[in-house]
């Protein structure tokens, strides 16, 4: 073991500390609300659930990354012993030594200097190895002079200055998960009454996001002011519900590829407070959930009015007038008002009727409070704040949350504004390709490789064979199998990419050696069998398939009016390219840093399995 790295005594004594530390804490922060709330029984579930939801599962997301660094350096070891990826190590200090000399008056380098020189070649080649390594150690407070090992990583989590860091940006985040997740699962009786007599009414007052701008009738009324503030809470605590989820498998994700960071729970904190925002906001124009755009119609035109334009006429209404209400002297309106007589048609009261006697319901009457018609044997149903929150908000609200972007947007365009639109003509012709399309996958492994941010088959041919190894369940030879695969399918198209494999033709491997001349590499050891050069039948075939115009081509040059495609004739044909043509299309598709990458280490794993191995 190295002498820098920390003794299992101390770190045990540490970790213990630690979880002592974090057990007491969530005690006392238990006890703290507990009390603040008289350790009223019916909230103890909110109080665990608020608690488990904002501090314990930040806190656990940190120390699962700790352990997910311990397990990947230890895999990313296991890897390069495995296939000699010797790693970049400080050179030690030089030491005189004699230095021997040919007969022929050149210098000879000694043993010990070859093979460093060897090593630190060996090293210098393998630098996609290298970043994979010093993603795990970019933020550990390693000197320099010692090598990266998992022996100089703590045993422990929280040992090491990004842990704490991440906690510390975190704050915003507990803050407002514990805030949400207390009133989401705080018992309705207690969220409802206001007052300062009632544990979280006292502090939980209506704001002028919720009630601001509500008419008068609405403000002085309890019934309906309590009922408005209920709602708003409602659709905003549904909204906290789908952006704290959204932010949890953000967390999860990032976690899964090791790319947590402060930022991140900043992001989260951000997430969650813009989706509450947006979803309040957009309930308070639209409470009812009706049709956007009949509203903003009736919107156009009453602007029309306002600017004196003529608006289009209304149609003619087939019922009857509401009649106004008649208080009498000390009394109270009535809860429902006859409509005005009508010419030819009976005249209805509201008069109850009598025992044993069921009303005809043969004319509506109006409620005075919003227009809604209602039988003359039923009661009206409750209108405004009254009626509760709209069923389709219960879905709005929480989607909002995954969406606060498209939220934001919506809300931009329909208040007008100008922003620069955009170019969405081409997005029918450059769809995304799934990875599904390479062998080897199916919508399970596609599942778990969009925990490595891979989506498409662009990014899997992107992809660091080995970092997709060291961050997934899945072995080196298949992730370098399906990165060359996703290679050939991006250069090509997948048209093209599905006629190749019919030519035997998977990755982009297989393309440059059917079609490329064999160049010796400089290093090739003596008495390796040199590949056959490329039959120009099947260079000529290649080049046909590589050239060969899909549906997909012709229906988009047609819709962008770009005319006929390069080398097509009248008739629609295109001529078949020659050897060279063919081969220089193929250099320019492999002439390509992520095919270099793979290449090199293609080439390394290669070597490290032996000559007799190179070739059947």
């Amino acid at each position: 073991m190295d002498a820098s790295s920390p003794k299992p005594v101390t770190s045990f004594v540490k970790g213990f500390l630690f979880i002592s530390l974090f057990i007491a804490s969530i005690y006392f922060i238990l006890q703290s609300i507990k009390n603040g709330f008289a350790a009223d029984k019916q909230m103890d579930f909110a109080i665990w659930a608020s608690v488990f939801m904002a501090f314990v599962t930040p806190a656990a997301i940190v120390m699962i990354r700790h352990e997910v660094r311990l397990s990947r350096i230890k895999l990313i070891e296991l890897f390069a012993e495995t296939f000699n990826f010797v790693p970049s190590t400080p050179r030690a200090a030089a030491v005189p030594q004699a230095v021997p000399v040919r007969q022929d008056g050149m210098i000879q380098p000694a043993p010990q200097e070859a093979q460093a020189a060897q090593t630190d070649a060996n090293s210098k080649q393998n630098v996609s190895f290298e970043f994979v390594k010093g993603k795990y150690f970019a933020d550990l407070d390693i000197p320099r002079r010692h090598q990266q090992s998992a022996a100089n990583v703590p045993r422990f989590p929280m040992m090491i200055r990004s842990d704490w860091l991440m906690l510390v940006c975190a704050i915003p985040f507990m803050v407002i998960a514990w805030f949400g997740s207390f009133i989401l699962f705080a018992p309705l009786i207690e969220v409802s009454r206001i007052g300062r007599d009632f544990g979280v009414g006292s502090w939980l007052w209506p704001s002028m996001l919720a009630l601001g701008g509500s008419d008068i009738n609405t403000i002085r009324d309890p019934a309906q002011f309590e009922a408005q503030h209920i709602n708003v809470l409602t659709v905003a605590m549904l909204a906290f519900a789908g952006g704290y989820f959204f932010s949890l498998r953000l967390l999860l994700r990032a976690v899964a590829v090791f790319d947590l960071s402060p930022i991140t729970f900043l992001r989260c904190f951000v997430h969650i407070l813009l989706a509450m925002l947006l979803a309040v906001v957009i309930y308070r124009v639209f409470p009812t959930a009706e049709s956007w755009g009949n509203a903003l119609s009736r919107t156009g035109q009453a602007l029309q009015t306002l600017s004196g334009a003529p608006s289009p006429p209304s149609p003619p209404s087939t019922l009857p007038p509401a009649a106004p209400a008649t208080v009498p002297p000390g009394g109270t309106a009535p809860a429902m008002v006859p409509p005005m007589p009508v010419p030819g048609a009976p005249a209805v009261l509201p008069a109850q009727p009598a025992a044993g006697v069921t009303p005809a319901a043969t004319e509506p009457l109006r409620d005075p409070r919003g227009g809604t018609i209602c039988q003359a044997n039923q009661p009206c149903p409750a209108l405004g704040p009254a009626a509760g929150v709209s069923a389709i908000w219960l879905i709005i609200a929480f989607a909002l949350g995954f969406i606060p972007d498209a939220a934001l947007q919506f809300v931009l365009q329909k208040a007008g504004l100008s922003f620069k639109e955009r170019y969405a003509d081409l997005d029918p012709h450059a769809k995304l390709v799934p990875v599904t399309l390479i062998d080897g996958i199916d919508n399970f492994i596609a599942y778990r490789l969009e925990e490595a941010n891979i989506y498409d088959v662009q990014n899997l041919a992107t992809a660091n064979p080995i970092m997709l190894h060291v961050e997934s369940p899945f072995g080196i030879y298949e992730t370098i199998d399906w990165v060359a695969q996703a290679q050939l399918c991006t250069v090509t198209g997948p048209d093209r990419f599905l006629l190749l494999k019919t030519l035997n033709i998977r990755t982009i491997f297989d393309l440059e050696r059917a079609v490329m001349p064999h160049v010796p590499a400089p290093d090739a050891p003596a008495g390796a069998a040199e590949p056959p050069a490329p039959p120009d039948e099947v260079v000529l075939a290649i080049g046909e398939l590589l050239v060969r115009d899909s549906e997909r081509d012709k229906v988009m040059r047609t819709q962008l009016a770009l005319g006929p495609a390069v080398g097509e004739g009248r008739d629609g044909a295109r001529g078949r390219p020659s050897v060279a043509e063919t081969q220089h299309m193929v250099a320019v598709m492999i002439d390509d840093l992520h095919v270099h990458r793979l290449r090199q280490i293609w080439k390394h794993i290669v070597g490290e399995l032996g000559i007799p191995n190179a070739r059947l």
